[in-house]
């Protein structure tokens, strides 16, 4: 049967390259692959910058001269090819390899790039297991902590993860956010204030930008005392430099943003003095230099985690308005098949 999915064929500005287009039926999958059937997938910020082009990563899927758009999804298993052994029909999986386009109802994919996840997850869940949970798995398990870790953007699909992962590990954390009294509604959580919606996920502290203007003041005071010794970073700018400065002796400091869209950078003293070690992550590479079966590893300790389901409005892929509600939604978009 035909299906709908959304696609550009250039870069540019999603509200002017993004195209809801109806493509032809898919032949059976051939040898290794199997035909899924997607479910339900977000839209997330770096979806938006892949379709600008400045990403540094293109879609790996490029179907009649147009890219499909989308990196996580959940689909169910449909058909799978003769000999199949990984997967069977029923099994609901989400891509363990970046970009593969899951903005579309269809697909034929190869087998060694899908993993199964738990059939009792809710599709939103399932949906967003793939990147923003296991960066921050992963940049709290491969990083020493010494109880305590402070990130920025606390807020972000990554933040959240964070404190609940953290929270999970045993670790407490300092959260830096720009308005931590902003009201939210979040759906699917409900209103609150930022802060409140961090402290019920399992925040310790939450902090302000602006308290990092004051010298001496006494969020700093409180920071120092707890000699932090790891911090995350998706905001760079000067503000990172302030709290880079209250880390404790020998910090690490894992970059995975840059949201501010400005330069990072430290006095040398925090290197010579302090032992400041300052690396990126990125989970598109860790992906990309790990096995299935690490993958798969990966999933079920998302899944033991025992994360909230994301906040998010759903849109159908169907509607009049998908393109709009994408590109102009304040809330996080799930496009629903």
């Amino acid at each position: 049967m035909a299906y709908r999915a959304l696609t550009y064929a250039s870069h540019g500005p999603p509200s002017q390259v993004l195209r809801l287009v109806t493509l032809p039926a898919l032949p059976p999958p051939p040898p290794s692959t199997v035909n899924v059937k997607f479910l339900m997938s977000p839209v997330n910020p770096a979806d938006i910058n892949v379709i600008q082009g400045v990403y540094p990563v293109k879609a790996r899927t490029n179907l009649n001269e147009s890219w499909i758009g989308g990196n996580e999804g959940v689909a169910e298993v449909v058909d799978v090819s003769d000999g199949e052994t990984n997967l069977r029909i029923g099994d609901r999986v989400i891509p363990c390899t970046p970009q593969l386009g899951t903005w579309r109802a269809r697909a034929n994919i190869a087998s060694d790039n899908l993993v199964k996840v738990p059939a009792d997850w809710s599709l939103k869940r399932a949906a967003a297991a793939s990147v923003n949970p296991p960066t921050a798995i992963r940049m709290l398990l491969d990083n020493p902590s010494d109880g305590w870790v402070m990130q920025n953007c606390a807020n972000s699909g990554v933040g959240e993860s964070v404190v609940q992962v953290a929270r999970h590990l045993g670790i407490k954390s300092v959260n830096f956010v720009r308005d931590k009294g902003k009201k939210v509604d979040v759906p699917g959580w409900g209103a609150g204030s930022v802060e409140e919606r961090l402290r019920d996920l399992g925040a310790d502290e939450v902090c302000e930008y602006k308290d990092l203007d004051v010298k001496g003041g006494e969020v700093g005071k409180m920071i120092k005392a707890k000699n932090i010794k790891l911090m995350l970073n998706a905001l760079s700018g000067p503000y990172t430099t302030a709290m880079a400065k209250l880390l404790g002796q020998a910090p690490r400091l894992i970059s995975y943003g840059a949201m501010s869209l400005e330069p990072l950078s430290f006095p040398t003293s925090l290197f010579i003095f302090k032992g400041l070690e300052a690396k990126g992550f990125w989970m598109h590479r860790w992906y990309d230099t790990h096995s299935r079966q690490e993958r798969e590893e990966m999933i079920r300790t998302v899944a033991e985690m025992g994360l909230r389901e994301p906040g998010g409005k759903e849109v159908s892929i169907d509607g009049q308005d998908v393109v709009k509600e994408i590109v102009e939604s304040k809330d996080k978009v799930f496009i629903k098949m």
